[in-house]
């Protein structure tokens, strides 16, 4: 009888440690495989701290590509996190806030209200749209709740409790980036749209007094977000960023207003306040819904001021332990931020300035039907103390260059081919580790980046990020930059 009850032990305690190998592993996959679009709006608040963020930034891309937290950090010392989501709905915002206030108490939470026209709960994307959240959230009861409420009851859910379910086929797609944890590059925002441009014409902005009422479930679900907001002793902003829209959205917004007006919660409709934050939709807009780094700075700034100006957040920047993660973090969302404005510059003297005194590695792949020593390459070169072996006969020319220091250059008649190992990264010139057929190829690794186009090829390598930052063509009749 003991041998037996023994030996019935040692089975259940071997099936029970298979289970939670299978069950680790199994999330190991899961974490792996799943698409990681938007995970860094939710995913990177679970890396911080328990209950060290102060203010909470809730929404659609309309707040996800507006607020900088990052730059609240360095002119405010407020600790915030941006976890707005795209085509986000209010309702899903409201079961958003439920999960995040389990591993964080903020003192201010702000949502931006643009989906207040939204009638149903979810967008035509809801389906992928809700993976967006649950993928990234631990699961629970209240993830359980939010996928039976927000997803259609005719629809399978299976896969909202099993992410495995909708990715296991995603293996051929999988890049080194999905073995890592997802990065807090800017706590949370979209930096996708900072370096774009797209000029606007400021919109018709209606009076105040226009209301239009918006359906009633969103508006059913902003009673729920400013009730979960006082019932935790926070305090709820709304807000409505600048974007080019209608007289109906408008008239919505403005109807919002009256209810926060009612309900005796700050409304930031930045409609009414242009002149306030300067911004400006000739430039400040990377297109009509959203803003680039220019209109970030300017919302983000005049967010700021809001904050330190009407509520009493710590300034954690005196605050050693605090100050030491954020300020890491704040470190590279510099080098993320100086790739994006990167890909804005359009003449080589702004391309260079943006260069200078970053610490990049430029591949340099230049090819004249005419020697180089008639071409204008030795004058982009100057900058770099590179392009000394040219000579008369010479077509092709490569070189790597590493912090304004040439790592190595050549120069001939004919194609070149080179192989140079960085640090552990190979760069390739010419045929690569795969073979090219182009004349004037630069590889990173397996990947070929240049134009291949007559003129200079100039290929932006980041060590920070380990990504290629940005890639483009100088023709040398005319200098113009070419991407």
């Amino acid at each position: 009888m003991y041998k037996t009850k023994k030996s019935l032990l040692r089975g259940v305690g071997k099936a029970v440690s298979f289970l939670l190998i299978f069950l680790l592993l199994f999330q190991c996959a899961s974490n792996i495989f799943r698409t990681k679009r938007f995970a860094f709006s939710v995913a990177p608040i679970y890396n911080l701290p328990r209950n060290s963020v102060d203010v909470i930034f809730l929404g659609s891309s309309h707040m996800n590509t507006v607020i900088s937290p990052m730059d609240l950090w360095k002119d405010y010392g407020i600790t915030s996190f941006n976890a707005a989501i795209g085509d986000q709905t209010i309702p899903a915002s409201y079961f958003e806030l439920r999960e995040l206030l389990k591993i964080q108490r903020p003192q201010v939470v702000v949502l931006e209200v643009y989906h207040i026209f939204q009638p149903e709960m979810m967008t035509s994307n809801g389906e992928e749209r809700l993976h967006w959240l649950v993928d990234n959230v631990p699961m629970s009861g209240g993830v359980s709740e939010a996928i039976q409420t927000l997803i259609s009851e005719d629809s399978d859910k299976t896969e909202y409790y099993l992410n495995f379910y909708s990715f296991h086929n995603r293996w051929k797609a999988l890049k080194a980036e999905d073995f890592l944890p997802v990065e807090n590059d800017n706590m949370g925002a979209d930096m996708s749209l900072y370096g774009t441009w797209s000029e606007r014409e400021t919109p018709i902005v209606i009076p105040r007094e226009t209301i239009k009422e918006p359906p009633e479930l969103p508006v059913q679900y902003l009673h729920k977000i400013i009730d979960l907001c006082r019932e935790n002793g926070i305090q709820l902003i709304l807000m409505a960023s600048p974007c080019f829209t209608g007289e109906d959205l408008q008239s919505q917004l403005n109807f919002v207003g009256q209810l926060a007006e009612r309900e005796k919660v700050p409304f930031l409709n930045f409609f009414y306040l242009l002149e306030n934050t300067g911004f400006d939709f000739s430039q400040d807009m990377a297109e009509s819904s959203h803003m680039n780094y220019g209109g970030v700075q300017k919302i983000t700034a005049f967010v700021g001021r809001y904050l330190r100006g009407n509520y009493h957040l710590e300034d954690y920047r005196n605050f050693p332990e605090t100050a030491s993660l954020w300020d890491t973090a704040y470190q590279r969302y510099s080098r993320v931020l100086c790739n994006a404005l990167l890909k804005r510059a359009v003449s080589m003297k702004d391309y260079f300035a943006q260069l200078e005194g970053q610490d990049y590695v430029l591949a340099l792949y230049a090819y004249s039907g005419t020697p180089l020593t008639e071409t204008k390459l030795s004058e982009l070169l100057e900058t770099y103390g590179a392009g000394a072996q040219l000579s008369e006969d010479e077509n092709y020319y490569c070189a790597l260059i590493r912090q304004g220091t040439v790592v190595s250059e050549a120069s001939a008649s004919e194609r070149i081919n080179r192989d140079i190992m960085l640090e552990d990264v190979q760069f390739s010139f010419g045929d690569g580790i795969n073979g090219s057929q182009n004349p004037i190829a630069i590889h990173v690794g397996r990947t070929e980046y240049a134009k291949g186009k007559q003129g200079l090829n100039l290929v932006v390598y980041d060590p920070m990020t380990r990504t290629v930052a940005d890639s483009i063509n100088v023709q040398f009749d005319s200098m113009t930059l070419v991407r």
